[in-house]
């Protein structure tokens, strides 16, 4: 433990009124927040940051700072969250004034890969190229490019293999936070992830396994260590303070800022079951805190058993014999109880922000260790040099090597064209930004005409932009008119047609006037079937029937089919099938005389039980004939195609009464 801190409370700040500021307003440099003697460690999650400064010159107990980023009506997590609370310390560091000369990291990013290195490929850092374990790093986090950094832990693995850890995170992300800070960029020495202090615990209880739960914002990290193997298991969880909050928020209807005060006041442990309810009465006996938040709490102590019951059997170490809790968990009041109930959990009596600040920098993992040139904060790339990082090295030009040992300097020798140097080239346009900003322009002394030749550049420019859009305009509109005069040309001929066709150019029928139109026929059948039934074969059969007396060959159409086994009988289905097709008598039976029952039986073939059975029509010509002259002289121009017009226009019309007003 370490000497009570002085803390100062911080109010909540707005991101953009900040940046707007930083860009137009002049430069600070020689600030009191970009000099000073101080040290400081900064601890950066998802729903707010702590930081504690040390200055050396004045020893006593540390300054403490804390603060939250704006609030958020749903916050974003991840790397957009991060990059808020990143920019919001920074702020809160220039706005108090505060002089540090060196400042270290501590990120509970869950997009951070940790590792150890039992099995996997890694060598001592003298012994390994970086690149190789930079692309290794980028494969397992799906990155363009990744940075990382290792540290030994655990005993030796052979002569020239050093057992440890190692933590790899995306460059891009990297870049992003730190570029947050503004000018306490360059001041960062170290960025440490939050699993790597809890493994540094572990060294320091002794050699027994070590377990630690960390609850963060939208997320939490399980992290196990045995010293005595060098096996470390980190697993990122998907629940968090926030994570309930916003479920509460979300079932309940309310804004997130009453969900948290609702998860402050009332406690989990005492609403929240351990176990899932089981039987009828389950819904009954469960409060509603527990239906918003029971089952992913339920599913985090799953989790956490889970990667125990891993860490012992599969990586061959010991069980640990309690978990440190670390973390805001006390922001939901009864957490810490609801996890102790259920799992081996005890709350830290120490801040991982102080075991950062108590652990020396050099025995953590350091991300900026081995950036190469992937690192980039704003338009520069950075690297770390000694202890702080630095903007990287630019290939030197070929043509400063080709003029280098000259005696004179051509930025010097009047009379010659391009004797300014490039920085003074763009003196016009950085003057003017300068003037933007409302700095002053520089030390260029051409900088108007600089000014007169880039407004000239850019008035051109945006001339051709507007001569190719015009054209460009011209063009589109010509195609236009093409288009339309096509699409007239053609619903012209489209209602000549249909005049045609509905007119006195209709084309009278040559068929006969006993057609069987099938198509109504199947579209009866489809109609008047149940839903578990089903056709297999529809085939037109003869055979030699008896009417008065007399033989006479009769046509037949012949349905087999199937059905699902019913309760109330599979016979009763398949009557009731037959009797909606004899009732359907402008559909179906206008063509034939009469429907029997062919016969049911169950199929032994099928692993299901399924009825088939068989129906019979028999068509009748005569009926036809009788049906055909039944119909008013002139209706629709006579014969099967003036009938078929007839039903087309008669469902046009009954589709076109339910369709909605827009598609009239």
């Amino acid at each position: 433990m370490t000497a009570p801190s002085q803390t100062l409370a911080l109010p909540r700040t707005g991101g953009l009124l900040t940046a707007a500021r930083r860009l137009f307003a002049p430069s600070r440099k020689g600030a009191d927040a970009a000099a000073g003697t101080g040290i400081a460690y900064l601890h950066c999650s998802d729903i707010g940051w702590s930081a504690l400064v040390l200055d050396p010159a004045s020893p006593g107990a540390p300054t403490a700072l804390s603060g939250e980023p704006p609030a958020k009506q749903a916050p974003a997590p991840g790397e957009e969250r991060l990059d808020t609370v990143f920019a919001a310390a920074a702020e809160a560091f220039e706005r108090n004034r505060v002089s540090i000369d060196r400042l270290h990291v501590l990120t509970d990013d869950p997009g951070i890969f940790y590792t150890d290195t039992r099995g996997e490929q890694f060598n001592a850092a003298e012994k390994t190229s970086p690149a190789v374990l930079r692309a290794y790093g980028a494969e397992q986090l799906n990155a363009s490019h990744a940075i990382f950094g290792f540290a030994p832990f655990g005993q030796k693995g052979g002569k020239t293999r050093q057992n440890g850890v190692a933590a790899f995170a995306s460059a891009k992300r990297a870049g992003g936070c730190l570029g947050r800070l503004d000018r306490l960029a360059l001041k960062v020495g170290s960025l440490v992830p939050v699993a790597d202090i809890l493994v540094r615990r572990a060294h320091e209880l002794g050699g027994a396994t070590y377990g630690a739960l960390y609850v963060g914002g939208q997320s939490s990290q399980l992290v196990v260590a045995c010293p005595r193997h060098g096996t470390v298991t980190s697993r990122v969880l998907p629940v968090g303070i926030m994570t309930l909050v916003e479920a509460v928020a979300r079932e309940s209807g309310i804004g997130v800022e009453d969900a948290q005060r609702a998860l402050g006041e009332r406690s989990v442990a005492d609403e929240v079951m351990t176990l899932e309810p089981l039987g009828d009465d389950a819904e009954i006996t469960r409060s509603a805190m527990d239906r918003m938040i029971g089952p992913a709490l339920r599913r985090m102590v799953a989790d956490i058993e889970a990667t125990l019951e891993f860490f012992d059997t599969q990586r061959v170490s010991d069980r640990p014999q309690r978990l440190e809790l670390f973390g805001a968990c006390d922001r939901v009041n009864g957490l810490a109880d609801f996890l102790a109930a259920s799992l081996p959990v005890e709350p830290s009596p120490v801040s991982v922000l102080e075991l950062f600040q108590r652990q020396p920098p050099g025995d953590c993992i350091n991300l900026l260790q081995h950036t190469g040139s992937d690192l980039q904060i704003g338009q520069t790339r950075y690297s770390l040099h000694g202890d702080r990082l630095a903007a990287a090295k630019k290939p030197e030009r070929a043509d400063s090597r080709a003029g280098a040992g000259r005696p004179g300097d051509r930025r010097k020798q009047p009379g010659r064209r391009g004797s300014r140097s490039r920085p003074a080239a763009n003196q016009g346009l950085a003057g003017l930004l300068a003037r933007l900003r409302g700095q002053p322009a520089g030390d260029g002394e051409e900088a108007p005409s600089s000014d007169r030749q880039y407004f000239l550049l850019f008035g051109l420019v945006c001339g051709l932009l507007l001569l190719v859009a015009w054209q460009s305009y011209d063009d589109l509109q010509s195609r236009h008119r093409n288009a339309m005069a096509r699409v007239s040309q053609l619903m012209d001929e489209n209602a000549r047609i249909r005049r045609a066709v509905g007119g006195s150019e209709r084309v009278q029928a040559a068929a006969p006037t006993d057609k069987v139109l099938w198509t109504e026929k199947f579209l009866a059948i489809g109609r008047n079937m149940d839903k578990p039934m089903w056709l297999t074969d529809v085939f037109l059969a003869t055979e030699t029937r008896t009417v008065g007396g007399s033989s006479v060959v009769s046509k037949k159409l012949v349905l087999e089919g199937a059905v699902l086994p019913s309760t109330v009988g599979h016979i009763l289905e398949i009557s009731k099938f037959i009797d909606r097709l004899e009732k359907d008598t402008v559909g179906f039976m206008d063509d034939f005389r009469e429907i029997r029952f062919h016969g049911a039986s169950l199929d032994q073939a099928e692993s299901d039980p399924i009825i088939r059975f068989g129906i019979e029509a028999w068509y009748d010509e005569n009926k036809r004939v009788q049906t055909r002259a039944a119909t008013p002289a002139g209706g629709a121009g006579g014969g099967p195609l003036g009938d078929m017009q007839i039903k087309v226009r008669e469902r046009n019309e009954a589709i076109e009464t339910h369709a909605p007003v827009s598609a009239r």
